[in-house]
């Protein structure tokens, strides 16, 4: 299908980043919906997104699909966190994508399916497709997660891109949305399959992961945590980004806070920092440098500004005007250039120090049947977007597993295998994030009220840790750090953000020469990264009750944890 993006994310309560060994997970193998061998695929995850406009070049398409048991009957659907509706073509609908659909879903070939006789709120996206239909209730299986009694929309109209049939409206029989459920809007009310799975704990913990393999042509989605053996070093742990919790959080977009962009090591767009995660203006953030995560888009969208640095950098590359007014192009490239030191890396800058980059092996397409490769960026005028906001799909995607943590509101990457550390990765600046700290310092409307916040939140990590040493002696607590992927995930998450702020840290180590009991605890955060509690000085004094509320939480998850082993 062409990309969609019906984006939609509110989070359930706070939980613990799950990791790669302690915790069950589900693998699902997922194809690209290009390739001749995706008939068999084995296992499901699904996505559809939110309205925004993708003009795919003929059959350049890197978008992937998997098999979903729904009320007994297995359906190919898209994967796609940009949206939170599923949806499949129905039996009655006499549009031609549904007549002409593989699969059809079917209520009296269900024996679980009930009709809930209202409409669905349908959807329609900026590339003029869209669809309506009813609101039915069947039991969706991915791999071994089961929702029983899962509201979505059997369709009952279909309206192709341009008005008429398409064929590649039947590479899938459905989306599912992998998204939160919005929290306006007439569909606020419906949850999502990952929401459902969480609330019935058919899913015990809030964990998608998503990797796609070097050659592009199949992957991996992992329900219920992260699969460590995909990345380029299976030492390695997801480095977190939180969610944007922002006028587009509300809207149903899972984005996150970007700073800005380059080709090499030329700055092309640079973009108002977001000043905290949530405001009493956040309708009006998310206007300006937010990048929306999307695995249901085959491309990425980014400003014309960027495409065209790029493409000044790449030999031969050619303009190709995708409208009759010529406002709209994209660009050809020779496919010879499809490897990691092909052409310059593009890169994105987060507001919390964490950079992605990827390489002309990512953003150059394989070869159409015409033998043209297509850079894999397109320019944000085609609508659907606000200035300052990318939408960011697999062009970006494919050269990292990317984890969806529900439950904690954030998105992990690391660099999947088969992808060089050499060419471009995950990094950490920390003058950004010093950068932004101070940003958030200067917006302050009172030094003394934060002074306050701080000073309490300071005491309150102190009980916090008094409390978790007496749950634990410290050598077998050091012990079972060294052994706790769950522990390994929260430390490295803010390893960089600790080097930056001396005076906390400081403080940290105060805290911790007050009991010798600490001293291995110690080590082990200097090694890993400092507790959580750093987050802290990354928020605004309005938020850092609530993230001690989190943290003090988290330190008795990360206890039972220790418990288990």
């Amino acid at each position: 299908m062409l990309a969609f993006i019906l984006a939609s994310f509110h989070a359930p309560a706070q939980a613990f980043p799950a990791t790669a060994s302690p915790l069950p997970q589900i693998p699902f193998i997922i194809h690209d919906i290009r390739s001749a061998e995706n008939i068999n695929a084995s296992f499901s995850t699904l996505s559809a997104r939110d309205s925004v406009p993708l003009q795919e070049y003929p059959n350049v398409v890197t978008e992937y699909r998997a098999s979903i048991q729904v009320g007994g009957r297995q359906f190919t659907m898209l994967l796609d966190t940009g949206s939170h509706d599923m949806w499949l073509y129905g039996d009655a609908c006499p549009s031609p994508a549904c007549t002409s659909a593989k699969n059809k879903y079917s209520l009296s070939r269900s024996p679980s399916g009930v009709d809930l006789k209202t409409p669905a709120p349908g959807g329609s996206y900026a590339d003029g497709s869209g669809y309506q239909g009813n609101l039915v209730q069947d039991t969706v299986t991915m791999g071994s997660v089961s929702v029983p009694s899962f509201t979505f929309t059997q369709v009952t109209r279909y309206i192709s891109q341009g008005g008429s049939f398409n064929p590649i409206d039947n590479e899938v029989d459905g989306i599912i949305g992998m998204a939160f459920s919005q929290q306006t809007g007439s569909s606020k009310s419906i949850p999502t399959f990952m929401e459902q799975a969480i609330m019935t704990r058919a899913l015990p913990v809030g964990i998608f992961s998503f990797f796609i393999d070097v050659s592009e042509r199949s992957g991996t989605a992992t329900l219920g945590g992260y699969d460590a053996t995909l990345f380029s070093n299976s030492v390695d742990v997801p480095v977190w980004i939180p969610i944007l919790k922002d006028g587009s959080f509300s809207a149903g977009k899972l984005a996150l806070p970007l700073i800005q962009s380059c080709v090499g090591t030329t700055l092309v767009d640079q973009f108002q920092s977001h000043g905290s995660l949530a405001s009493s203006n956040a309708a009006q953030e998310g206007i300006t440098g937010s990048a929306v995560i999307d695995t249901g888009t085959s491309q990425s969208i980014v400003s014309y500004k960027l495409l065209d640095a790029l493409a000044q950098q790449l030999p031969n590359a050619k303009r190709v005007p995708t409208t009759q007014t010529g406002i709209d192009y994209v660009y050809t490239v020779p496919c010879d250039l499809k490897r990691e030191n092909g052409g310059p890396p593009v890169s994105l800058q987060f507001a919390n120090g964490v950079k992605l980059s990827v390489s002309a092996l990512e953003y150059v397409s394989r070869p159409a049947k015409n033998g043209v490769c297509q850079i894999l960026f397109q320019g944000s005028s085609l609508g659907g977007l606000n200035p300052g906001t990318y939408l960011i799909g697999n062009t970006v995607l494919k050269r990292y597993v990317t984890v969806f943590d529900y439950q904690n509101q954030q998105i992990g990457f690391a660099l999947a295998k088969g992808r060089s550390r050499a060419a471009s990765g995950v990094e950490f600046d920390a003058s950004v994030a010093r950068a932004f700290a101070a940003g958030l310092a200067t917006s302050t409307k009172s030094i003394i009220l934060c002074a306050a916040v701080l000073g309490s939140a300071v005491m309150l990590a102190s009980l916090c840790l008094c409390l978790y040493i007496k749950c634990k002696p410290s050598k077998r607590v050091s012990a079972q750090m060294m052994q706790s992927n769950n522990a390994r995930s929260i430390y490295h998450s803010t390893t960089s953000v600790a080097q930056v702020y001396p005076d906390l840290d400081a403080n940290f180590d105060r805290m911790v020469k007050r009991s010798s009991r600490l001293a291995e605890i110690k080590t082990q955060a200097r090694l890993q990264s400092r507790l959580s509690a750093i987050d802290l000085y990354d928020a605004r004094p309005s938020e850092r009750e609530s993230i001690f509320g989190d943290l003090s939480q988290q330190f008795f998850v990360v206890d039972k944890n220790y418990q288990r082993l």
